[in-house]
């Protein structure tokens, strides 16, 4: 029984430190993204595509 619980706790702790990493893994994305953004001649573009990456369900669904 002990050692089943010493399992399940490692295989959560893994869990979580993957769900982290993919979770900083899309913000350092955005942030990548915004600054290529900012980079391009328009700036109409770069409005219209930093709204669209703050608002983008995905992201918001990643922060648990």
């Amino acid at each position: 029984m002990a050692k089943e619980k010493l399992l399940l706790n490692a295989a959560n702790a893994k869990y979580n430190k993957t769900k982290s990493y993919i979770h900083y893994q899309r913000f350092f994305k955005l942030i990548i993204a915004i600054y290529h953004s900012t980079q391009s001649s328009s700036s109409e573009d770069n409005e219209n595509m930093k709204s669209f990456l703050i608002t983008s369900p995905e992201d918001k669904s990643a922060v648990h």
